[in-house]
């Protein structure tokens, strides 16, 4: 079973990458802000492995972007494999925080927003199948 804090810790992850997912939905209605898509989507991906993590039972979380080497560290703590085609699409993006870097285009956009929710909607998944199989949390 795990402990109550845990839960609290994973929700806290669940919730940035649910707000960065907000964001970046926000940015690609607005053509002039799709950078802020593809900078959100990969946030939101990361927070959500890092959550994964936390739920697998690390206890020191890594600082980094790189959505591929938070999917092996999930992967080496007996996590299921996160979807690698979007990781892929997303770190490409790691960059876009750089204005010289300039702006994505608004199909870019879109896709980056569409694979951010996949790898959070890959957690969440992962997370509902995994907690089925543990007891429930006492009060």
């Amino acid at each position: 079973m795990r402990p109550r804090e845990v839960y609290r810790s994973v929700d806290s992850w669940l919730d940035r990458a649910a707000g960065d997912l907000r964001y970046a939905a926000y940015s690609v209605s607005e053509e002039a802000m799709t950078w802020g898509t593809c900078y959100h989507s990969p946030q939101a991906a990361e927070k959500a492995l890092k959550g994964y993590l936390v739920w697998l039972g690390e206890t020191r979380i890594p600082r980094t972007h790189d959505l591929q080497r938070l999917a092996k560290l999930v992967v080496q703590h007996g996590g299921e494999a996160p979807p690698v085609a979007a990781l892929e699409i997303l770190n490409a993006y790691s960059a876009i925080r750089y204005p010289e870097e300039g702006a994505p285009d608004l199909a870019e956009a879109e896709m980056a927003l569409q694979e951010g929710r996949r790898v959070v909607s890959f957690v969440h998944a992962a997370l509902a199948e995994d907690d089925e199989e543990q007891p429930s949390p006492q009060p």
